[in-house]
């Protein structure tokens, strides 16, 4: 889980593992307006996310299994909560920690507004920091990557910097690997 035991306070908190009673109390609630029976329902979903090794236990505890599972989810949640955090908040709460690279790249692939996703990677170039900027930009969707390669382009640092965004035009504006 990607939240400290109180979300409001520490959203970004990494939790490798909690309690079983409590992945049962977060399934139930979540199921509430969704399942006649969620607290069954939630019951169920745990033994066969078990079952199907997408998690595990250790003790009374439950955790994911790989740590990639774990990150895809956050990536699913940032998704969400993208278009409602400022500037500030993407670059404090996420952008600056280490710990959410994989998720924000991850998330990068899943974004489907333009804005959204060059907004990520201008910030993470322009404030965070160039190798981040250089590794999310080759995460956005396709149709994104042009207008991306023509914004690093005008960017005015050595060409060898836009290098390791991938990005070298030619004589004829063309964007090569390098």
């Amino acid at each position: 889980m990607m939240q400290g035991p109180d979300p409001k306070q520490q959203p970004t908190e990494l939790s490798i593992a909690i309690p079983r009673t409590k992945a049962e109390q977060i399934l139930t609630e979540f199921l509430l307006d969704r399942e006649p029976y969620p607290a069954k329902t939630a019951e169920r979903c745990l033994k066969d996310l078990l079952k199907h090794h997408l998690i595990q236990t250790n003790g009374d505890q439950i955790e994911f299994r790989h740590q990639m599972i774990q990150e895809y989810y956050a990536a699913e949640q940032l998704l969400l909560r993208l278009p409602d955090l400022s500037d500030e908040e993407l670059k404090r709460d996420y952008l600056n920690l280490l710990k959410w690279t994989e998720p924000i790249a991850l998330m990068l692939a899943m974004v489907d507004e333009e804005d959204q996703a060059l907004r990520t990677v201008r910030l993470a170039v322009d404030d965070v920091d160039l190798m981040l900027g250089a590794r999310l930009s080759g995460e956005v969707q396709l149709p994104f990557q042009t207008i991306i390669s023509m914004w690093i382009d005008c960017l005015e640092i050595p060409l060898v910097l836009k290098c390791q965004f991938g990005q070298l035009p030619d004589a004829n504006h063309q964007y090569l690997a390098c």
